[in-house]
Order: C-alpha cells, then sequence, then structure tokens
C-alpha cells in the first residue's frame, strides 16, 4: 500500500486544541470546586460557560478541518479532528442536558414530604446553619412550587409499627449510602448527609415517624446546603429512598 508524502495544514490542529482545552475548563469546574480552589461561582458560571464556548469554537474548528482536508492525505489526516469533534459533541451535551433540565424544575433546594409541618434538623443543625442555605425551611411559595412540580412526594403511611418501620427505615437509609448523623429509635428521627458525585454538594437528610391511627407515618425533609436550585436533586433522592423502603421483602 503506497503511503502519500500529502502533509495536514498546520491550522488543522487549532480545533482539536480548542476542544482539549475547553474539555479541560470544564473538568476543572467540578475538581477545583470540591479541593477548594474557588466557590461555586467560579465554578458554574464561570468555567462551564467558559468552558462550553472553548468547546463550540473546537467544534467548529474541527469540523472546518474536516471538510478542508487535502484528498489523498490517508485516514491520519482525519482521525485527530474527527475525534475533537465527537468529544465535543459529547462533553458539550453534558452540561447542556443539564441546563435545560434546570429550567424544568423550580428553583427550590428544601424538598419534604410534609410542607406543614416539615421534619426538623436536630443533630445537623450546626451544620444548616452555618451553610449559606441556613436551617429554616421557606414554605410558602417555595412549598407551593414544590407541590405543582412535585406531587408525588408526600407522607407515606405504614401498617408497621413505628419502631419496626424506624429500623426499616434506618436500613434503607444505610442502603443508599447516607452517612448517618443521628438515628434516635427513641424519637424515631433519623438524620444523614448525602454527598453528590461530581461536585461534591452536601445534601442533608431528616426522616421523622410518628405514630398514626393505622399504624404509623413517614415524612422525610431534603435539604442541599449550598445553591438556590437543587435540579430536582431532593425530590429525586426522597422518591427513591420511599420506594426503597415500600419495596416487598424477598420471599424465603
Amino acid at each position: 500500500m503506497r503511503s502519500s508524502n500529502v502533509q495536514r495544514p498546520g491550522w488543522h490542529s487549532v480545533g482539536p486544541i480548542l476542544t482539549l482545552i475547553g474539555v479541560a475548563l470544564l473538568a476543572l469546574s467540578p475538581l477545583g470546586y470540591r479541593l477548594g480552589w474557588f466557590g461555586l461561582y467560579v465554578a458554574l458560571k464561570q468555567l462551564i460557560p467558559l468552558g462550553l464556548l472553548v468547546c463550540g469554537l473546537g467544534l467548529i474548528g474541527s469540523l472546518i478541518a474536516l471538510f478542508r482536508t487535502p484528498a489523498g492525505i490517508g485516514w491520519s489526516g482525519w482521525i485527530v479532528p474527527f475525534a475533537a469533534v465527537v468529544a465535543s459533541i459529547v462533553v458539550c451535551a453534558i452540561p447542556l442536558i443539564g441546563i435545560m433540565h434546570a429550567r424544568s424544575v423550580p428553583p427550590i433546594h428544601d424538598i419534604t414530604t410534609d410542607t406543614d409541618l416539615p421534619p426538623v434538623y436536630v443533630a445537623l443543625a450546626a451544620a444548616r446553619r452555618a451553610s449559606p442555605n441556613g436551617l429554616d425551611y421557606e414554605g410558602g411559595q417555595a412549598a407551593a412550587q414544590q407541590k405543582a412540580a412535585f406531587p408525588d412526594v408526600k407522607t407515606m403511611y405504614s401498617p408497621l409499627a413505628p419502631e419496626a418501620l424506624f429500623d426499616q427505615a434506618r436500613k434503607v437509609a444505610q442502603e443508599c449510602g447516607w452517612r448517618l448523623a443521628a438515628a434516635d429509635r427513641s424519637d424515631l428521627r433519623i438524620e444523614a448527609v448525602d454527598t453528590t458525585m461530581l461536585f461534591g454538594f452536601k445534601d442533608d437528610i431528616v426522616v421523622q415517624i410518628r405514630s398514626d391511627a393505622n399504624g404509623s407515618r413517614l415524612d422525610v425533609r431534603s435539604a442541599s446546603r449550598v445553591g438556590r436550585s437543587d435540579l430536582g436533586v431532593n425530590a429525586a433522592r426522597i422518591r427513591t429512598f420511599l420506594a426503597m423502603l415500600q419495596k416487598p421483602a424477598p420471599k424465603a
């Protein structure tokens, strides 16, 4: 097979280089925030938009390089810009999907199954007070927005005795990977912290069980320490917890 001496123009590297820089900026956003190099504003409002912009420019440059590749250059002349095009599309799609999802949920961060009498934080109260979002439940408009967006997030009723339901809830909380801060059987209250995978945001959960005429009732509250909107994460967490709790036990 005869090799070609046709050379790829130097400007063909501009698109892939920009893509590489854009990917690095997007990766730096969660990494730098978790390491404490900068705050949330820099991570979300500066690095992600800048990374998306640079990746977009890299995509355009790489597409031009693909269409302007000299004839006879062989596969080695187009593989780099082609890889850059694929990388740009994949990497940019993730934050863009997140941005679109953020617009589909209300800008709230404190979700509870009981908006009239939400479970209270005790063991985690100091951590909540020290966080930007604070300890107090906002209620009012936030409660109305939650009911409209997540009508399925509501109190769970069980025929189990309160203590039996508490033991089951504590087991499920551990299976969810939450770090338990308190599990008070006498008060029928569980408090825990869940850390998000990408940015390492800490969300606080409290589970409160009370006696009911037909057994017991269980309420859950999940609140983010930082950020105006949780992107629906807290509601999803409560849904998962309740679904696992109500899942029938496997037959022996």
